[in-house]
């Protein structure tokens, strides 16, 4: 067994990490703990994972066994655990809802209606743009108690379209809402940028939204993975935290974003905030334990996805908090690292329907049916996306050497490929591949056909004149990989 890492998380908070662990580690631990007057409170076991709960003198620890992954750790909590927490009453007051309030760009503002009227919050948005009223009216709309009451408002992590909504939300509404809890694990607002990126930039607003949950009277749970508890008749697993990507320095905070696995009316959602699930190895560690009904796509679609999780999650329904714009037209499937993962979720796999931002409030009754067009409005939206940034052929007639003035539009978040064929008259060459060229994301080329960029000479066995000559015309066809724009000295006679 190595120890991997041995990370301060904030407020108290530690926790080790051992990679290349057996059981034997394990119990070798676990008779450490005892031997140290720990007392076992509760394990649990999430799929094959082991977690279990010690207490001393008020102190809490938890000692994790991922024998698939072959990883420990050991959490040291000063503060109160949210394992084990059972707050469900007998009232039956309405149907669960799960809403994803309207995004118009993007930002994660989630809300969970329980059986019994109250909520569970993620996140929130942005601390301007109308979040704040905009989840206020949700709420509002969907009350069904003489007081809204949040059972739980849970900040997936510390980044400025999530967790800062609540502090607007605070002064705005202020006694026109009840919070009972918060939920989170969030780094010290003066945390070092040495361990930290980021870090500085978050700083002075993490203050400010720990001294407005402080004025608040609500008490904090610090989330830690495997910990399981239940609100409203939901039950609520914790399968990620920055138990297990605080390791050494962060680069990225989104990887310190919680991931819950919930349980509610026979269904399972999946709620990721901006987890980066290849470094959270969430697939490695939860194998097919993760596959659940609905799935809050990661980062809003712009990364973070990954091929073995998604296999894995199968969802039916997912949801995107994200404008439609950016996930079909011009970035998620779009960006090179994400567009695998982001079309075989799209388009390979079972899902039946999806949800996107800028579409007005999303308000799915749990249990959740999928439309049962929803797979054909999805295929439309895919559909959609490439016919709006352009063609992948385009062919243009009448070209000759003094009229070969081209323009490529690429509005896409990743450089595309084009490729020129030269289609000549019966009787005389044609070329296939003629030339290559590259544009830039969300950049434009200009260039003239008889230029020698994008040419090989000696693959083409000859200059440029070989195949273009003066006096005659030609039909120039481009194929690009990702769809683009194309400008020519007339209209294209094709595209596609």
């Amino acid at each position: 067994m190595k120890l991997l890492y041995d990370t301060y998380e904030g407020k108290g908070a530690y926790v080790k990490g051992y990679e290349d662990a057996s059981v034997k580690d394990a119990l070798a631990l676990a008779q450490s703990l005892s031997t140290e007057g720990y007392t076992v409170t509760d394990t649990e076991m999430l799929s094959e994972n082991t977690f279990t709960f010690y207490e001393k003198d008020g102190e809490k620890r938890i000692l994790a066994y991922y024998p698939e992954a072959k990883e420990i750790k050991l959490v040291t909590e000063e503060g109160a655990l949210i394992h084990g927490l059972t707050d469900t009453t007998k009232k039956k007051l309405c149907k669960p809802l799960f809403t994803m309030v309207d995004t118009f760009d993007f930002g994660i503002s989630l809300v969970l209606r329980l059986e019994d009227g109250r909520f569970i919050v993620f996140d929130g948005g942005w601390e301007t743009r109308d979040y704040a009223e905009r989840l206020m009216a949700v709420l509002k709309k969907q009350c069904v108690t003489e007081e809204i009451t949040i059972a739980a408002w849970i900040m997936t992590h510390p980044h400025i379209d999530h967790y800062r909504c609540y502090t607007s939300f605070a002064e705005k509404f202020e006694n026109q809402y009840k919070v009972q809890r918060f939920i989170y694990n969030l780094f010290d607002f003066d945390a070092s940028e040495d361990f930290i990126a980021g870090a500085a930039k978050e700083g002075p607003h993490m203050a400010r939204f720990f001294e407005a949950v402080e004025k608040s009277g609500a008490p904090v749970y610090r989330a830690h993975t495997g910990e399981t508890f239940e609100i409203g008749g939901m039950r609520f697993e914790t399968l990620s935290t920055p138990d297990d990507t605080m390791r050494n320095r962060v680069t990225n905070i989104n990887s310190l974003s919680l991931v819950f696995k919930i349980f509610c009316e026979g269904q399972t959602l999946l709620i990721t905030g901006d987890a980066m699930l290849p470094s959270s190895h969430l697939a490695a560690r939860f194998g097919s334990y993760l596959k659940s009904d609905i799935l809050q796509v990661p980062h809003h679609m712009f990364d973070g996805g990954c091929v073995d999780c998604y296999r894995l999650i199968d969802p039916e329904t997912i949801v995107i908090p994200c404008e439609d714009e950016y996930v079909f037209s011009v970035f998620s499937t779009r960006k090179k690292g994400t567009k695998d993962p982001n079309l075989l979720l799209l388009r390979d796999l079972n899902v039946k329907d999806c949800y996107t931002g800028a579409r007005g409030n999303i308000v799915l009754e749990l249990p959740f049916a999928p439309r049962a067009n929803g797979r054909e409005l999805l295929l439309a939206d895919i559909e959609r996306g490439d016919r709006s940034i352009g063609a992948k052929d385009w062919y243009f007639g009448d070209i000759t050497t003094e009229s070969c003035d081209f323009t490529v539009v690429n509005t896409a978040w990743d450089t595309s490929v084009f490729r020129i064929d030269i289609l000549a008259a019966e009787g005389e060459t044609s070329v296939h591949d003629f030339k290559e060229l590259s544009v830039p994301k969300s950049c434009y080329k200009t260039f003239r056909l008889t230029d020698a960029e994008g040419y090989e000479p000696e693959a083409r066995g000859g200059e440029i004149e070989k195949y273009i000559k003066e006096g005659h015309k030609y039909v120039v066809r481009f194929r690009c990989y990702t769809p683009m724009i194309v400008k020519g000295p007339s209209d294209p006679i094709y595209h596609s």
